[in-house]
């Protein structure tokens, strides 16, 4: 999933997240609810998709980043530590 999302980024520049998450058929499991127990509605749905677009790219890059220093399979940030 990295690997695609990180793909269709660098295909797809002017993509939003979220597009790019339907692109890339991520499943949030639209059926899930909010604590409150309500359905989530299409507003908090992009809200979670992008979320989850963008922390699918950051742990590419870091994923990417580490192979290229030998260390693989690894999605922390080296830099950080």
């Amino acid at each position: 999933m990295l690997l695609n999302v990180w793909q269709i980024r660098n295909e797809h520049p002017t993509l939003s997240n979220y597009e790019i998450g339907q692109k890339a058929k991520i499943d949030l499991d639209l059926l899930a609810r909010t604590t409150d127990g309500d359905q989530i509605d299409d507003a908090l749905e992009r809200r979670r998709m992008t979320i989850a677009v963008s922390r699918y790219l950051a742990q590419a890059k870091n994923l990417i980043a580490n192979a290229e220093k030998g260390i693989f399979p690894s999605l922390q940030d080296l830099l950080k530590t």
